[in-house]
């Protein structure tokens, strides 16, 4: 279904940058119908169902350079502009969780660790030094 969607969006000329995609489009097409009155479960398996249909989408379409976001109750393809705001927030997240896991790791007893974690903490540390790198080539 999921490919159906984003086969759709294609044929519908909704992909290209700045389009604005009403949110009732994307659960129209997806079969979702959001009742007035629900339980949250009710309104959490829709909200899945509708973010398992976007994030297809959103990863076929980083492959062209393009990034859906969601705005209220619509979805908009950013600009390129827009899209260096997004890559730094990628950053800035995958910077905090490799932290965490650094963290994490060096806490961990070492009884604990089925095996050495040196290898384990050297790839962190290459990761960490990637992003180092590409935050530099990006200010230059």
């Amino acid at each position: 279904m999921s490919k159906d969607l984003l086969q759709h969006l294609r044929d519908e000329k909704l992909l290209g940058y700045g389009s604005v995609i009403p949110a009732a489009l994307i659960q129209n097409f997806l079969g979702l119908s959001v009742p007035d009155i629900g339980t949250k479960a009710d309104f959490d398996r829709l909200a899945l169902q509708e973010l398992s249909g976007i994030g297809y989408v959103r990863d076929h379409i980083l492959n062209e350079g393009k990034y859906i976001a969601q705005v209220r109750d619509h979805y908009r393809i950013l600009l390129p502009s827009e899209n260096i705001a997004k890559v730094y927030g990628y950053m800035r997240e995958a910077s905090q969780k490799n932290a965490r896991a650094q963290k994490l790791l060096a806490s961990t007893p070492i009884k604990a660790v089925a095996s050495p974690n040196d290898s384990l903490r050297a790839r962190l540390l290459m990761q960490k030094d990637d992003l180092t790198k590409a935050q530099r080539k990006r200010n230059k």
